[in-house]
Parts: structure tokens; C-alpha cells; sequence
């Protein structure tokens, strides 16, 4: 508890002196990626969120502002921005392993909730027809899981999420492979 106090007071220090620092250099990339970094560090997510968006506005081709914002959307479970932002990202450097990692988890958990909503609608009234629309969102996740694959295959977890997608869309013997490589990971 002591530990995050004191990581909180210094992260509150660094981003006084990184304003500070913005007032002379009010267009520094590096000082804005530093500043909202240290929001996210201060635990000040909202304002952390409203920095990454105006570094995306200010440098729309920069894949960190991009990347990071969409990290934070992620987290607010805002899956349409967070595919967005991620998708830039990954059109401005489409070797971004992290932010096509990233894009695939998007996709992934996006159509895990629609999944969990069509069930819970079906639960509450059985003449209602389920929404597939989840199985877009499945089939979208699976070429950047793919690519995340071939570019850290030494990876059991990504292995294992790709299984995961892959049997929510009935392809079981692909399902089986990506388990089986995660399990000789693992080992």
C-alpha cells in the first residue's frame, strides 16, 4: 500500500513537471507520450485518455498515440474506438506486433460481450432468434491472431486465444492444433 502512495506521489511529481515542460514546448511528441504515460501511471485514466486523443489529433500518423489510446479504450471496453485506433496503428506500421495483438484481443472480447448479450436476450424470451453478429467480430480477430502467431510463435497464450476463436467458430481441427501448440509451449 506504501509502494503505490509513494508511485502515485512520483508519478504526480513527473506530471507537474512534464506540463511545466509543455508550456515552453507545447508540440513535443516525446514530452505528450511521457505526460500521458505518467497519467496512466498516476492512475488519472480519463486524463490520460484525453491526452493520447489530442497527441492522435495533433499526429495522426503516430503509431504510439494511436496504439496507446487504443489500449485505453480497450480498457473502457469502448471496442469500436479501440478497433480504430489499433487499425491505424497497424496501417502506419503494419509490423506493430503489439497493436495487432492488440487489434485481435479487441475483436475477441468485443465479440465475446455481443455473445453474452444475444445469450442473455434468448434467456429472457425464447421466441427471440440469437444475433449471430458475434461471429464477425470472431472471424475478424482471426488474421491479426494469425499474424500475432507467426510473429511471436513462442507464445502459448496467443496460441491458446487463437484456439479459443477458432472453436467459437466451429473449426475444430484448427482449434486443436493452435491447444496443441500452446500445450507443447507450455511444457
Amino acid at each position: 500500500m506504501q509502494d503505490s502512495v509513494q508511485s502515485i506521489e512520483y508519478y504526480n511529481k513527473v506530471i507537474s513537471l512534464l506540463k511545466e515542460g509543455r508550456k515552453y514546448f507545447p508540440n513535443d511528441s516525446d514530452l505528450l507520450l511521457m505526460l500521458s504515460n505518467s497519467y496512466i501511471g498516476a492512475n488519472k485514466i480519463e486524463v490520460a485518455m484525453d491526452a493520447f486523443k489530442t497527441g492522435v489529433e495533433h499526429e495522426p500518423n503516430n503509431k504510439y498515440y494511436r496504439y496507446n489510446y487504443g489500449v485505453l479504450l480497450l480498457g473502457a471496453q469502448n471496442f469500436p474506438l479501440a478497433a480504430e485506433e489499433f487499425e491505424k496503428a497497424v496501417q502506419i506500421d503494419p509490423e506493430y506486433q503489439n497493436a495487432i495483438y492488440n487489434l485481435a484481443v479487441t475483436y475477441v472480447k468485443w465479440g465475446a460481450e455481443l455473445a453474452k448479450k444475444s445469450q442473455e436476450k434468448s434467456d429472457a424470451n425464447a421466441n427471440t432468434a440469437p444475433d449471430t453478429s458475434y461471429v464477425e467480430k470472431y472471424r475478424k480477430a482471426i488474421p491479426y491472431l494469425e499474424k500475432s502467431v507467426q510473429m511471436k510463435p513462442d507464445d502459448a497464450n496467443t496460441w491458446e486465444l487463437l484456439g479459443r476463436v477458432y472453436t467459437a467458430l466451429g473449426n475444430q481441427e484448427k482449434a486443436k492444433n493452435a491447444f496443441d501448440k500452446a500445450d507443447q509451449l507450455r511444457k
